[in-house]
This record gives structure tokens, C-alpha cells and sequence, in this order.
């Protein structure tokens, strides 16, 4: 009996064995060529997604960007354009400061040609519209389709005034104008007892037109 067991066992151990040959050979067989290509493919597509949605958001920031150089072009306009706008603001604010200096020397001779009864230096400085009568000493301005005006010497008694200054000033740039308010303190002796009164004149330049840019008197009455 026991030799006849010994090649039973051996050819059950082999077949066995065969048996779990087989099957990993089955387990590791290669993917089907289909899958692979499935496979490929979502790939493919998954790519060509996201080089779209790439592409959009590039064209994006490209659109942002483009923005922002035409904001910031503007932008270095706008600075441009109000540095032109100070420096012409300062220039007229320094040309106005300086006319006006002007004006206030011109007034000065002329109230100093009054005091003296210079009627050639007062014809010298006032505009033809203003006629300087030393006989009846008084002014007559004839302005453009105005009324006839007629100021006194005596209304500028600077034996009497005090103190005599500039009050407000105006420039007509379009009209190349100029008007003056003149206050001043005239001293009144009451029986001993002196008082002070307030007075102005108003007063208006005009530029020669004959090209020297001088400026003349045009007209000067009481406020």
C-alpha cells in the first residue's frame, strides 16, 4: 500500500500546480488596446479644456491689462494737463500782481499831478475820452454810450486827505481793463474840533492802442 500512495501525491501536487500557472498568467495578460485609447483620448480632452480656459483668461488679463496702460495714459494727461493749467494760473496770477503794481504807480502820478495843477501831465496821463479843463478844474469823461461825467479838482483836496490807498481792484481781460477803488480820509476842521470822513473814487484804466502797452486814465468819479 504505501508505494503505491507516494505517486498519487505527486501528480495531484503537479496538476495543482499547473492549475495556478494558469491563473496568474490570466491576472497579468496586458489592458486591452481600447482602453488605452479611451484613456488617451479623456486626456486629450482634458488638455484642450484647460488650454481653453488658459486661453480666455490670458485674453483676460490681456483686456485688464490694456485697461490700465489707457487709464494710466489718461492719467499721465490729466497731470499734464493740470500742470499747464497751475503754470498758466501763476503766470496771470503773477502778470495781474504786476499790472496792478502798475496801475497804483500810475494812480500815484496822477493824483500828484492834481496836487500840483499839472494839466500837461495830467493830459499826458488820461485817455482821449477824458477832457482836463484847468480853467474850471474839473475832468469831463465822455465814456461810450454813457452820459457825460464831470469830476472837481476840490474833490481830491489832498491838503485835507489824510490817507489815501488802493481799495479793490479789478481786471477785465477781455475788455483789457482795469478799475480801482481809492479810499481816503479826509481831515474836516469844525470850529476847532477835527473829524474824520471817509471817501472814494472810483477810477478806470484803459491800454494805449498804439502798441506800447501803456496804460491811461479813462474815467474817475466818486463812489
Amino acid at each position: 500500500m504505501k508505494k503505491l500512495l507516494i505517486p498519487v501525491f505527486l501528480t495531484i501536487t503537479l496538476i495543482g500546480c499547473s492549475e495556478n500557472d494558469q491563473f496568474a498568467a490570466e491576472e497579468y495578460e496586458p489592458a486591452d488596446e481600447n482602453d488605452d485609447r479611451e484613456t488617451l483620448i479623456a486626456t486629450n480632452e482634458r488638455l484642450v479644456e484647460q488650454l481653453g480656459k488658459y486661453s480666455e483668461k490670458n485674453e483676460e488679463m490681456q483686456e485688464e491689462l490694456e485697461a490700465l496702460e489707457e487709464e494710466n495714459d489718461k492719467l499721465k494727461n490729466d497731470i499734464i494737463t493740470y500742470r499747464q493749467q497751475m503754470h498758466e494760473a501763476r503766470d496771470e496770477k503773477e502778470e495781474e500782481l504786476a499790472l496792478r503794481t502798475e496801475i497804483d504807480q500810475l494812480a500815484g502820478h496822477f493824483f500828484e499831478a492834481l496836487h500840483r495843477r499839472d494839466g500837461e501831465k495830467l493830459r499826458d496821463l488820461t485817455a482821449d475820452q477824458v477832457e482836463v479843463d484847468m480853467e474850471q478844474e474839473q475832468f469831463t469823461v465822455t465814456p461810450e454810450n454813457q452820459i457825460e461825467l464831470s469830476f472837481e479838482f476840490d474833490n481830491l483836496n489832498f491838503s485835507e486827505i489824510e490817507f489815501l490807498s488802493m481799495h479793490e481792484a479789478e481786471y477785465d481781460r477781455s475788455r483789457n481793463r482795469y478799475r480801482a477803488e481809492y479810499s481816503f480820509t479826509v481831515l474836516n476842521d469844525n470850529k476847532g474840533d477835527f473829524e474824520t470822513e471817509s471817501r472814494m473814487v472810483e477810477m478806470e484804466f484803459v491800454q494805449n492802442e498804439d502798441g506800447s502797452g501803456t496804460w491811461k486814465i479813462a474815467s474817475i468819479q466818486n463812489r
